[in-house]
């Protein structure tokens, strides 16, 4: 059975309020990320645009040309691209570089096949890896990217999760986009759980300050499902599935889905297709 147009014309203008785009591939030219802010920033604005450091500047100057129709969408850095092989060092390079030319977001891939490997060992590496670049980017955004389909169970997903959020991340991200699989229900649930145990577990911790215990402050951590080169309908199904998950955390501060800029273009094309109905009670007069 079709779905009505209002529910896909709703439904995708809920999905564009959560959207980043992932231009990521190592296929992108000046060019077609000229093409890419110009979709990104019609409204409504998606959250922002993800490209590997070496595109961070031009993006960055791209936007500010849009005038105001672009403040809302920011620049985020993709590091560890694509194979997660990096040392600390050599991504907290990345890091600074894309820093320094004006990333507002980043996104950090683990080495999940270290992750597979041995299990202890990858956790480890994970919080070091997590930990450095937060040093670097301070309060800004860090996604850490789990690329969940590549991980070997239900149990790696797990501590690799808790492992991200020990090392500080803001966002724990189901993959790349660069990968054979990109977002699960599985994946989804068990990254849900982690994050709500985390939060549970800090909220337990006592600080002494000035002599007095208190509280720790739990800080939010969101959640961004990656699809890829998705369609419409798949985006529509995966924010239900988001919900599902848990409702409170759906705003964009805690809350992100990323595909391709395809799918972008059919979000708005589907937006800008509806024909609200007349309710003026003048038609047919």
């Amino acid at each position: 059975m079709a779905e009505a147009p209002v529910y896909q014309h709703f439904g995708s203008m809920n999905v564009l309020s959560f959207y980043e785009v992932m231009a990521t591939t190592g296929k992108e030219t000046e060019e077609s990320l000229v093409s890419v802010c110009e979709e990104a920033v019609k409204i409504p604005c998606v959250t922002s645009v993800c490209v590997l450091p070496s595109f961070v500047k031009f993006l960055k100057q791209q936007l500010q040309k849009q005038g105001s129709s672009a403040e809302q969408c920011r620049v985020c850095a993709a590091l560890n691209f694509p194979e997660g092989k990096g040392t600390a060092d050599d991504v907290c390079l990345e890091a600074t570089g894309a820093l320094k030319d004006g990333a507002d977001e980043f996104e950090c891939l683990i080495d999940w096949n270290q992750m597979n490997a041995d299990e202890t060992l990858g956790a480890d590496r994970i919080r070091l890896l997590v930990g450095e670049v937060k040093k670097v980017i301070g309060s800004r955004t860090l996604k850490v990217v789990l690329e969940a389909g590549q991980l070997q169970g239900g149990d790696a997903i797990s501590r690799a999760a808790i492992a991200a959020l020990e090392g500080g991340a803001d966002f724990l991200q189901t993959s790349s986009g660069r990968s054979a699989t990109h977002a699960t229900a599985f994946a989804l649930h068990l990254m849900s759980i982690a994050i709500k145990d985390y939060r549970c577990r800090e909220s337990e911790r006592i600080e002494v300050v000035d002599d007095m215990p208190k509280e720790c402050k739990v800080r939010p951590i969101g959640l961004k499902v990656e699809l890829g080169d998705a369609h419409e309908k798949e985006a529509l199904d995966w924010l239900q599935v988001s919900h599902e998950n848990g409702a409170a955390f759906m705003v964009k501060e805690t809350f992100r889905i990323g595909g391709t800029a395809r799918l972008l273009s059919e979000l708005r094309k589907n937006l800008s297709s509806w024909t609200p109905p007349d309710v003026s009670g003048k038609a047919g007069a």
